[in-house]
């Protein structure tokens, strides 16, 4: 809620969430946990392509809404859904776009 309220946005340019904007969705605490999941094959991603080091973090990660929404059809147990953004996966699964998120292409 705080970060509707202060305008900020969870998702990246063109429609991507980052590992850590999804980490709040899912109320997962941190990214490691979003980070895992790709690891792991649960969660489908791709590399942003910046040339950040591994010292400086490596490069973000760019998940799209439609990985995001494979992600908890085929892992519902993978997280705990008293923790999840309510407003947040209600709007993902019903398909309503948030004014202050930022646009994000039909698929």
């Amino acid at each position: 809620m705080k970060a509707k309220r202060l305008r900020i946005s969870r998702e990246l340019p063109f429609g991507y969430y980052t590992a850590r904007g999804l980490a709040e969705c899912f109320g997962v605490g941190c990214s490691k946990t979003v980070t895992r999941w790709i690891d792991k094959g649960l969660l489908d991603a791709k590399r942003r392509g910046t040339e950040r080091s591994e010292a400086n973090g490596g490069d973000h990660w760019m998940i799209s809404e439609v990985a995001v929404k494979n992600f908890i059809r085929e892992n519902p147990l993978a997280f705990d859904i008293r923790k999840v953004d309510q407003l947040w996966l209600i709007d993902l699964l019903a398909g309503v776009k948030s004014g202050n998120q930022g646009a994000l292409e039909e698929s």
